[in-house]
């Protein structure tokens, strides 16, 4: 007799997405920004116009010239606002990854079919034999001291070769010249925003506690964002013409699309809206704020649309495409898994399609929104809607997408009831299993379920947790730092009952089998040392 299937329940977050062509967040963020919002505000406006003037909603809540008054969108001061947060958040990480440049440069010639050696031979031509890397800048340029004592980017060969064409005149373009000096200032302005805010939260390392007069200096020290990257910024987010690698460029073309390429790379991993996002969503509800109000509306329809788009090529794909949710299918249809419960913070319906495409009927809990969602501020309740019903519901309705913030609305008795019905799920479930969620701060709501479902379960528990570790190499997975960084994010003490595996880009882990096969074998395994003996 076959054992019965494991009752498992599932969670996923962006990560579970990329096979199916989803961008992650940062990625996401930068084409949230550079889209035109013509359609989306339109929307606005006929929703506007389909609210009764005479209705206590329209006398009340809505200013009294609503009917008439300017429809306003984001524009560049609160793009310059996104910016200036990036780079207070995420400094260490845009330094890192800037120390990181020719690993960068060799994925963009990698995936543009462009040959190393090809690079190097013309750099060779250029520079009298000189091979690329031969000679780095690490040794003759050195940052002031107090901006810390590594500065790798001079060390990296692809950046020291450009470096290398600007000091030749033959060589040296305005584009490279200014996509380089965007990245110096970006790396200078990450490195100086730790000065400055080491400054201003330490400015006395001793003082006497009694004496707040010393308190009262804290924050004397501002950096100034228009030598601090933001050039870099802005180049990325309206490139007129934006270079792009071809075989057979010029050397110089080479370098400029690669400099153009690493920059966008890197802001798109490191750009961060959530404090415009956490700045404005207390609007939604001060409709009398008028300008903010529709600038908070407006995005979070932009977000929708632009999701939506992402979606539908998904969807077109789904049916040759291979990715998590087909493993899922398969282990369910092959009896190996019996699904209790399936949890998202995505925001699309792949999983729902993916499962209906199989004869499936299992459904995802959408925690984070999705979107067929949208949430009336004014009566703070969620409504499931189509597109075509919100430009004539009579009332300001926004896409239930709080994507990259920390605030969103749950006290709803909708998504209370969702995030309740999905623990239940959980705790009644032999396994968990978290796939391409990384329990990050804006998360935290999500991250406490987690947290209680750990603490509560114990070493004890017969219930297993797995959480799938994505990993450029998983034959280099270091389980003792990975688990480490998972206590530090959850804030718990210990990992007892969870299993850390590591998966690859192809959701194949140590050994080459597949993550769910690898997890659901784990598990038949535990089932039989538990068995009794039949002696």
């Amino acid at each position: 007799m076959l054992p019965p299937p494991v009752k498992m329940s599932l969670f996923f977050g962006a990560g579970a997405e990329v096979g199916y062509d989803m961008p992650t967040g940062g990625r996401f963020a930068l084409e949230i920004f550079r889209r035109p919002l013509d359609g989306e505000r339109e929307i606005f406006q006929k929703m506007r116009a389909s609210i009764n003037p005479l209705s206590t909603y329209a006398t009340k809540w809505l200013p009294k010239d609503y009917a008439s008054k300017r429809v306003n969108v984001f524009g560049k001061s609160e793009k310059t606002t996104v910016f200036e947060s990036s780079l207070e958040y995420k400094r260490h990480e845009i330094k890192l990854q800037l120390d990181r440049y020719d690993e960068h440069a060799l994925y963009l010639l990698r995936q543009n079919g462009i040959s190393e050696r090809e690079i190097d031979d013309e750099f060779a031509k250029s520079f009298d034999g000189r091979r690329l890397g031969a000679h780095t800048f690490g040794g003759v340029v050195r940052l002031n001291d107090r901006l810390g004592a590594s500065h790798k980017i001079f060390e990296t060969n692809y950046f020291s070769a450009m470096l290398d064409l600007l000091s030749n005149k033959a060589l040296a373009t305005p584009a490279l010249k200014k996509y380089v000096r965007a990245t110096l200032q970006l790396y200078v302005g990450a490195l100086g925003q730790d000065l400055v805010s080491s400054l201003n939260h330490e400015l006395f390392t001793h003082a006497p506690a009694n004496l707040a007069v010393f308190d009262d200096l804290d924050g004397l020290f501002r950096l100034e964002h228009i030598q601090a990257g933001l050039e870099a910024y802005e180049l990325i987010m309206e490139p007129s013409k934006p270079p792009k690698l071809n075989p057979g460029q010029s050397l110089p073309e080479v370098f400029e699309a690669i400099a153009f390429g690493v920059l966008d790379s890197i802001m798109s991993s490191c750009l961060d809206y959530q404090a415009l996002m956490d700045g404005h969503f207390r609007y939604l509800y001060a409709p009398q704020e008028w300008a903010k109000f529709c600038k908070i509306s407006i995005f979070l329809h932009s977000v929708r649309s632009y999701i939506v788009e992402l979606e539908s090529k998904a969807l077109a794909n789904l049916s040759g495409g291979d990715g998590y949710y087909h493993d899922i299918a398969k282990c369910v249809a092959a009896g190996g898994i019996a699904i209790s419960g399936v949890g998202t913070a995505n925001y699309t319906s792949l999983f729902n399609e993916v499962m209906k495409s199989a004869g499936l009927g299992e459904r995802a809990s959408f925690l984070n929104g999705s979107v067929g969602d949208y949430y009336d501020p004014y009566r703070n309740s969620i409504l499931a809607m189509e597109n075509d019903e919100v430009a004539t519901c009579g009332r300001f309705v926004v896409p239930f997408l709080f994507t990259q913030s920390g605030i969103k609305p749950l006290t709803t008795v909708e998504m209370s009831r969702r995030y309740v019905q999905f623990y239940d799920a959980m705790d009644a479930s032999d396994a968990v299993v978290v796939a391409g969620f990384g329990f990050n701060g804006d998360d935290s709501h999500i991250n406490g379920m987690f947290r209680q479902l750990i603490e509560s379960a114990g070493s004890a528990s017969k219930r297993k947790i797995f959480l799938c570790w994505y990993c450029d190499d998983v034959g280099r997975f270091d389980e003792r730092t990975a688990k480490l960084e998972v206590c530090k994010k959850l804030r718990v003490e210990n990992l007892d009952g969870v299993t850390l595996v590591p998966v690859g880009r192809d959701r194949k882990t140590v050994g080459g089998s597949n993550w769910l096969d690898h997890i659901v074998a784990t598990l038949a395994v535990a089932v039989d040392l538990k068995a009794p003996s039949s002696a």
